[in-house]
């Protein structure tokens, strides 16, 4: 059984060879009878590092098989090529599969689709002689064709792809595989495709072997297919449906199964579910050690003891080109380019590992320099796009240096603006390197002359486009007006550019420039400096003409004035005379250049004076006109000052405490001296004349009526009197018409304006008068030993007189004291006998109290 051409040859295998045309724009493929195998269309394959020539893809399968066919070539002539193989289902496969890979190269000559080169796989149950349609496909060439990729030229591609057909329910039954290429019906453009067929029923899913110990563990599901979802043993649960690669990280226990769903590319394949197995194997021990790099190198063997050393002794060893061990490195003894690659060791328990090895093969570096073109001077010009660099062997990184030795480095090799020779070193990945000299030229700058204009009035505008500015430049240089050094941003209005320095630009016939500077320049407009006259008070006019008002303004300027800011409006009024307002004046100098400046004429205004008179007040009672009730509501008022008369001529001196009535002045001034004069009346009114008449005096328990006429008579008419116990009128009085004891009382006259005179009122009511003398005393005792009389109701005690039996004075006294008494001596001699006393007094009625009696004096 000869299936997959492992033996090298086409045993069981049955070859033909036929043509291609399209009649009726239908294309047909006709085949021939059975011919051995023709090397040029049915050609045997064997392993090797050969790529495609047109798809650069390997032309070994990625599944590790010893050959592989040919099927078909890249010759014309409309030439069709078809190889069959025919076998039996086994009765006991239930569930018997079958896969094969193919590689595809075909010709995209855009001819219509049933003229297009082709390639086609089927699969024929032959008993019911149809054929199994999920695992039989055509492809015609064409731009849209999925999977496919452009190669060489309009030649399309696809790399190995492998199919998977079940064929389940076929046991016993026998099944063609046919497969077929043909060129272009015309015969200009040919199809030809590799072809593989696994002979072995291993599960589809690669890695399904991990070593003990692995923190992963990864299932690659077959290539070629459109989409791949992977899922639990019994399909509950989707786990991933994005990738061909199933990574498991932390592996899963010993023989966890997975189930993959494969899904081809519409109308190119079938759709299968594999059932993957996962089985934990002893661990091994595996090391890599990255192949020495040098600059001679051109090969490195992977397959080398010394990359392996110090892994198991029995393990088998398989090389990759990513790191999921999908696609096969198909020369890993003789690997030619530098990269990472993957070697993956299987022990014979099966359990495997899967290590990166890097590559590092140097020749020595080589490429070729083109120079830049020719550029106008000052262009930047960048020397580091590959256009510049041709390299012969393969990726180069790259230096640049203002030496040959490669010491000086070149800092600004994408903007360089100066010609001369520089250098490019190319350097490999292990630092294998060659130096190029790379040379850079400039064309001449155009002649461009330059005459700056003539200056104008500020703020005038100038044009800078008049041919006498650029005289003596090159002829038809292309002129451009800028606002920069660099020519960036354009100047817009070159006819009527204001004064600063602007850009020339003349640009030649090979695009290259000069820029030179253009200065435009003014005559300076007159200094004219105002200073506004100083203020008067409204509503007074102002002189704008004084030489103080210019002061520190050009010498020699013509002054005029003027109503309005663009000195079109004359004005009338004598500038020597203005009322308050905005002006202007116009200055003119040598070069007849003007400046309008405004001066301002200004009234100060006057302040506001608001007078409220004061209240009046009686006499002593001052004014004090100075309080700020006096000018409440005045405004702009820094000082107040106070006249006597109306011109404020003559101060008054004591505003603050003003005694008489009458009419004082008021000045108010603002802070720049503006004054108001207004009156202020003062009202200080007499106080009235209270004249009292003391009542008659009585004795109890008669009472007095101070409110009687007569007593206030002669006093000032229409007064209102009240009646008080204390000379500040606090404490009135409640009985002042029955006043019923002796005192001192006032009474408060107020006239119309409130001012008022208090005057005392003596009142008696006087007690009944009485002096009473004890009949007896004892001088010799401790207590009754003086004889004094008792004064009752007496305001004044005049005498009290002691007379003996024989009429003799023998004792008296005005004295009331109790030790100035009679003590019973007359002459130093007590004589026991009785006596008569006389005693007399006022009571507080004026009238004289007399009284006498006897008194008898005891031992």
């Amino acid at each position: 059984m000869n299936i997959d051409f492992e033996t090298g040859t086409f045993t069981g295998w049955q070859c033909y060879v036929g043509n291609t045309t399209n009649p009726g724009g239908k294309n047909v493929i006709t085949m021939g009878g059975v011919v051995n195998p023709n090397s040029s269309q049915h050609a045997i394959v064997p392993k090797s590092s050969l790529k495609d020539l047109y798809g650069g893809f390997a032309i070994t399968p990625p599944d590790g098989s010893k050959y592989c066919i040919k099927l078909g070539n890249s010759g014309t002539g409309a030439q069709a090529e078809r190889v069959t193989y025919t076998f039996t289902v086994p009765q006991n496969a239930a569930d018997y599969q079958i896969t094969y890979q193919y590689a595809i190269v075909l010709e995209d000559p855009k001819h219509s689709a049933d003229q297009q080169p082709r390639f086609t796989a089927k699969v024929l149950d032959i008993a019911s002689n149809t054929y199994i349609t999920c695992g039989s496909f055509d492809y015609v060439a064409t731009a849209n064709l999925p999977g496919f990729k452009l190669g060489t030229g309009d030649v399309l591609y696809k790399d190995w792809t492998p199919v998977t057909l079940s064929l389940a329910g076929y046991q016993g039954k026998q099944i063609r595989l046919e497969f077929t290429t043909a060129d272009c019906t015309a015969g200009g453009h040919f199809g030809y495709a590799y072809i593989d067929v696994q002979s072995n029923c291993s599960s589809l899913v690669m890695g399904t072997d991990y070593c003990i110990g692995s923190t992963t563990a990864v299932l690659n599901g077959p290539a070629g297919f459109a989409k791949y979802k992977w899922y639990n043993a019994d399909k509950s649960v989707l786990i991933d449906s994005t990738s061909r690669s199933l990574v498991l990280s932390p592996p899963p226990p010993d023989l966890t199964q997975y189930v993959l769903d494969v899904f081809p590319y519409v109308g190119f394949g079938c759709t299968n579910s594999v059932v993957a197995t996962v089985h934990a194997r002893p661990a091994i021990t595996f090391k890599i050690t990255d192949p020495p790099g040098s600059c001679t190198q051109t090969t490195v063997d992977l397959t080398a003891p010394a990359i392996t050393a110090g892994s198991d002794a029995n393990l088998i060893y398989s090389y990759w080109r990513d790191s999921t061990a999908t696609v096969t490195l198909t020369n890993p003894e003789s690997v030619t380019a530098s990269g990472k690659y993957y070697i993956q060791a299987a022990s014979p328990s099966g359990c495997s590992e899967l290590m990166p090895v890097n590559v590092f093969i140097n020749q020595i570096p080589n490429f070729t320099v083109t120079n830049p073109p020719l550029s106008c001077p000052g262009t930047p010009t960048d020397i580091t796009p590959a256009a510049y660099v041709k390299t012969a062997s393969y990726a180069l990184t790259y230096t640049y240096w203002k030496d040959a030795n490669a010491t000086v480095p070149l800092t600004n090799a994408a903007q360089l603006t100066v010609a001369g020779v520089y250098y490019i070193k190319g350097t490999s990945q292990l630092g294998c390197s060659v130096i190029k000299p790379i040379t850079l030229s400039y064309y001449s700058p155009p002649v461009l002359n330059i005459t700056n204009p003539t200056p104008v009035c500020y703020p005038g505008t100038v044009d800078i486009t008049p041919a006498y500015i650029t005289q003596g430049s090159d002829p038809n240089l292309t002129l451009t007006y800028w606002t920069d050094a660099n020519a960036t941003v354009p100047l817009n209005n070159p006819a009527q550019a204001t004064v600063t320095t602007y850009y020339i630009k003349g640009t030649n016939q090979l695009g290259c420039s000069t820029v030179k500077p253009v200065t435009l320049s003014h005559y300076p407009l007159p200094v004219l400096t105002i200073t506004n006259p100083p203020h008067v008070c409204y509503p007074g006019t102002i002189d704008i003409t004084p030489a103080a008002v210019t002061q520190g303004s050009d010498p020699n300027l013509t002054l005029t004035y003027w109503k309005d800011a663009n000195a079109t409006v004359a004005l009338t009024d004598p500038p020597t005379a203005v009322p308050a307002g905005i002006y202007y004046i116009k200055a003119v100098n040598n070069n007849g250049c003007q400046i309008i400046q405004p001066v301002t004429a200004a009234n100060n205004p006057l302040p506001v004076l608001v007078v409220t008179d004061p209240p009046f007040v009686c006499i002593p009672e001052t004014v004090d006109i100075t309080k700020a009730a006096v000018t409440a509501g005045s405004t702009d008022v820094a000082k107040y000052t106070y006249w006597k008369d109306a011109a404020a001529t003559t101060p008054l001196p004591s505003p603050t405490a003003v005694a008489d009535s009458g009419i004082y002045y008021i000045k108010a001034t603002t802070s720049f001296g503006c004054e108001v004069v207004k009156p202020v009346l003062v009202t200080v009114h007499n106080l009235p004349v209270v004249i009292l008449t003391e009542p008659h005096k009585i004795y109890k328990p008669g009472t007095t009526d101070i409110t009687l006429a007569a007593i206030t008579k002669g006093s000032s008419p229409d007064l209102k009197f009240t009646y008080w116990k204390d000379a500040n009128g606090t404490i009135p009085l409640p009985n002042y018409k029955n006043i019923n004891d002796n005192g001192t009382y006032y009474i408060k006259g107020t006239n119309k304006y409130g001012c008022y005179t208090i005057k005392p009122l003596d009142v008696i009511v006087a007690d009944l008068p009485d002096i009473k003398v004890p009949t007896a005393f004892t001088p010799t005792q401790g207590t009754n030993n003086r004889l004094f009389p008792f004064l009752i109701a007496i305001k004044k005690f005049t005498i009290f007189k002691i007379y003996n039996k024989w009429g003799n004075l023998v004792y008296q006294t005005n004295d009331l004291s109790i030790d100035k008494g009679w003590d019973g001596l007359f002459k130093g001699t007590m004589f026991l006998e009785t006596y008569t006393w006389m005693a007399e007094g006022y009571d507080y009625t004026d009238n004289l109290v007399h009284r006498s009696g006897n008194t008898l004096l005891l031992k």
